[in-house]
């Protein structure tokens, strides 16, 4: 080989390594800036794999607002939880004779009213007329007008002129005040006799425990008498003209209550009877 050949194939050579150099060199800068396919694809594959985490995370977070907004609108529209009422396994009535009285009578009926409890008053026709208002409102508060006779004298005494005297005139002044005759009469010291129960002809209404308000004069006792005497059936007697009769009266509810006995009007607790005959409690009435 001539040496003239030898220089040009050096020459080719050298040319050839300088061309391989400048593309391996260019190939390098590519490959950093825009990536192999393989960090491209891996690259894509992390992008969409921190795209559907963040996609689940917020679904799961879409959830559980959803979950507590209706659980918040159940909670709205679930009822109310009505107070548990005692269970009744008892009853008796409650009666007040003598009113009414302006001092004392709207004491107790307010207190049956927060008390919640409805009772008979058996009025007298003369009081009656001088405070028509409390026996409007004892009917308006739900309890019941009986009549006690105009004036409070013993019927046994009377002639029949003057029993007839002391029923219409109480009937006419308890019809000013609540517009109807009362359906029950109870004779003062529950003193009657045939003649004034064929008078009457109508139920006549005794009591069978006697609350002896009217003996004692004291609340303490007036309770322990109720306490000791009590059964179920019963008509409690007491009047409502005094003041430890009204002081005694919201212990004796609670106690009552306490025994399981349903407070009741006498209507109610005789299933609203019409027979002109003595009633002494429930199931327990005589002929007059």
């Amino acid at each position: 080989m001539s040496k003239r050949t030898f220089l040009l194939l050096g020459s080719m050579m050298l040319l050839l390594l300088l061309f391989l150099e400048v593309t391996t060199v260019a190939f390098l800068k590519t490959s950093q800036q825009t990536g192999t396919p393989q960090s491209i694809e891996r690259s894509q594959y992390n992008k969409k794999k921190k795209g559907k985490a963040k996609e689940n995370s917020m679904s799961a977070e879409s959830s559980v607002k959803a979950n507590q907004a209706k659980s918040t609108t159940a909670k709205k529209d679930e009822p109310a939880q009505e107070t548990m009422k005692p269970a009744y396994t008892k009853s008796v009535a409650i009666t007040f004779d003598d009113g009414p009285n302006a001092a004392t009578t709207p004491q107790l009926l307010q207190i049956l009213k927060e008390k919640k409890v409805h009772a008979s008053f058996f009025v007298l026709g003369d009081k009656i007329e001088k405070h028509p208002d409390i026996t409007k409102k004892a009917i308006e508060n739900g309890n019941e007008i009986g009549s006690h006779t105009f004036d409070h004298q013993d019927l046994s005494k009377l002639s029949v002129a003057e029993i007839t005297a002391e029923i219409t005139k109480a009937d006419e002044e308890i019809r000013k005040s609540i517009g109807e005759r009362p359906a029950y009469v109870r004779p003062p010291y529950g003193s009657i006799t045939s003649e004034g129960a064929r008078i009457i002809n109508r139920p006549i209404i005794e009591w069978s425990v006697d609350s002896q308000d009217w003996k004692t004069r004291n609340p303490e006792l007036i309770v322990r008498q109720v306490q000791e005497t009590v059964y179920d059936g019963a008509i409690i007697l007491f009047h409502d003209i005094y003041e430890e009769t009204v002081a005694a009266i919201p212990q004796i509810i609670d106690y009552l209550h306490s025994q399981g006995y349903q407070l009741l009007t006498v209507g109610e607790l005789l299933d609203h009877p019409t027979a002109a005959e003595n009633y002494y409690g429930r199931n327990d009435h005589r002929p007059a």
